[in-house]
């Protein structure tokens, strides 16, 4: 190789040097939109709390993709997502639904909580597992901690305000809700990925779905934030079960 050609790799390598860092970025604004969430929600802003989820949710969708595009996908980058994703859809939800509760030491509050808690942190880990062992994964083994996240804070900033009243049924409702969604996680119920686009043929049926509860859910007057993310999970399920009554 000439002088001209080493300067040249040189230079390309100084460029990717400088590049990397931009996905860590994005992964480190993920977590500081989650912990800026935790602390709103300890505050009783429920709402900024939520959109905080919502801008997190973002940064998380970014930094994966830009780390593909410029070809800088690390294990250490897997590793800080997580962690990340730990903070913003683990601990900032569970939080936030905790404090939603005129008392923040209410059963109804602490109980669903935790399990939520618990249930993002035990499938972040699974997901870990399965990418360091490279289980093909077309479809994701129970419902990512993203989708679970936004759902609870499209019903926030849709709800927050009647969801506050410390009513008996409304505090049930709640726990049911969540108690749910941390049932769905640590199953393994599939979900699809959407990560390779060539896959999208595969997935046709199960977009079918997702489209029939979005239409439904449009219907019934539920805004974006909440049927987008319902509508991800119901699809799926309700796949499942028109299957299941085939066989």
């Amino acid at each position: 190789m000439d002088l001209r050609g080493l300067l040249s790799l040189k230079s390309n390598l100084t460029h990717r040097n400088k590049l990397h860092v931009l996905p860590n970025v994005l992964t480190l604004s993920n977590a500081c939109c989650g912990f800026l969430s935790s602390m709103y929600a300890l505050q009783g802003e429920w709402g900024t709390a939520a959109y905080l989820i919502f801008c997190a949710a973002f940064f998380d969708m970014l930094d994966g993709r830009m780390a593909r595009f410029l070809g800088l996908t690390s294990y250490l980058g897997a590793q800080l997502d997580s962690l990340a994703d730990a903070i913003s859809f683990c601990c900032a939800p569970a939080l936030l639904i905790a404090t939603l509760h005129g008392d923040g030491m209410h059963l109804l509050a602490i109980v669903p909580s935790l399990l939520f808690l618990c249930g993002g942190i035990f499938r972040l880990a699974r997901f870990n597992v399965q990418s360091e062992a490279k289980i093909q994964q077309d479809f994701f083994s129970g419902l990512p901690t993203p989708v679970a996240a936004l759902l609870l804070g499209g019903i926030t900033i849709t709800f927050g305000a009647s969801l506050s009243i410390p009513f008996w049924y409304q505090d049930i409702l709640i726990a049911l809700i969540v108690g749910f969604l941390a049932f769905l996680m640590v199953s393994n119920f599939p979900f699809p990925a959407f990560k390779k686009r060539f896959l999208i043929k595969r997935y046709k049926i199960t977009l079918s779905y997702i489209a029939v509860c979005g239409v439904v859910s449009w219907i019934m007057g539920l805004p974006l934030l909440v049927a987008a993310p319902l509508s991800y999970i119901l699809g799926p399920m309700l796949q499942w079960c028109i299957d299941m009554m085939k066989h």
